[in-house]
């Protein structure tokens, strides 16, 4: 009999725990971690232009998936290639709220068409960084809409914000 599949889409920081819940899962399911491109910074957008790629044509039980940091970034304004800039430097936010819940909707749309069990990662908080390339706290709102869309599609919620939160001191820079 063939073993669950689950399948982990989201930035950088999951190679580890995805490495290690591959172990742990050995020989009860197969777990799937698809990395990006070098340079590449995964955020909602980038979610969607490679959702089919990373979906291959295998069936999977489970699906994971999380984007937000990258959505949160601020980068240089009105040049294609992606650079990140400080905030005071006259960064801007990757993606708007509004663009941020289209682009969850549309995820959504898409990942249910694989006829798979879902379960949404939300953004880990967001400390003062010595970079200024995130804006403090700016992760809860987007935690809200996607909240609310995860709600709407009757999608399970992985708190990864709470349990972070749980470990790291708020008021160290990153």
């Amino acid at each position: 009999k063939a073993l669950p599949r689950i399948l982990i889409l989201g930035d950088q920081i999951y190679r580890q725990p995805a490495s290690d819940l591959k172990k742990e899962l050995k020989g009860k399911a197969e777990v799937h971690y698809p990395t990006v491109e070098v340079g590449m910074v995964w955020s909602s957008s980038t979610a969607l232009d490679m959702l089919d790629r990373q979906l291959g044509d295998g069936q999977w039980d489970l699906i994971h998936f999380n984007c937000g940091l990258g959505d949160l970034i601020h980068r240089l304004p009105e040049v294609k290639a992606f650079r990140v800039m400080p905030i005071e430097a006259g960064g801007i936010r990757n993606t708007s709220p509004q663009q941020y819940e289209r682009n969850l909707e549309s995820i959504i749309t898409r990942l249910k068409a694989a006829g798979s069990k879902i379960v949404w990662g939300n953004t880990t908080p967001i400390r003062h960084s010595s970079t200024n390339v995130f804006l403090k706290g700016s992760e809860i709102e987007y935690n809200m809409i996607a909240a609310k869309v995860m709600a709407k599609h009757g999608i399970a919620i992985n708190d990864m914000y709470s349990f972070v939160k749980g470990l790291i001191d708020m008021n160290k820079p990153a």
